[in-house]
């Protein structure tokens, strides 16, 4: 069973994430396994850890489904990589937060 299948047919979800009114049911060690931002929010003791309703303010409404949808398929086009990269930015800062000590800006990734 493909990672994209546990995600349309809602096989063992474990934590909603949000955007504006926009709600899709995920899992938190794919999401985790697959962004430094869900891996620190998830493993770092944070109060979304343990919520089953997450709302994620650094990813519009409109680009939610296709952030998840690049996670769990790994399939991408011009326009998800642009919604990456909003993403990816506006979530170093909460990386910042988890992490202060990263020594220069080559490790954002890591967080």
């Amino acid at each position: 069973m493909g990672l994209h299948k546990l995600l349309r047919q809602d096989y063992f979800t474990d934590v909603t994430i949000k955007a504006g009114k926009r709600e899709i049911k995920a899992h938190r060690l794919i999401l985790s396994a697959a962004s430094p931002y869900f891996e620190a929010m998830f493993m770092s003791g944070l109060r979304e850890k343990d919520q089953e309703v997450v709302e994620i303010h650094s990813v519009k409404e409109t680009h939610l489904h296709l952030l998840v949808e690049f996670i769990y398929s790994g399939e991408f086009n011009l326009i998800l990589i642009i919604v990456i990269t909003e993403f990816f930015y506006s979530s170093a800062a909460f990386c910042d937060v988890i992490s202060p000590t990263r020594e220069n800006d080559q490790n954002l990734i890591l967080c």
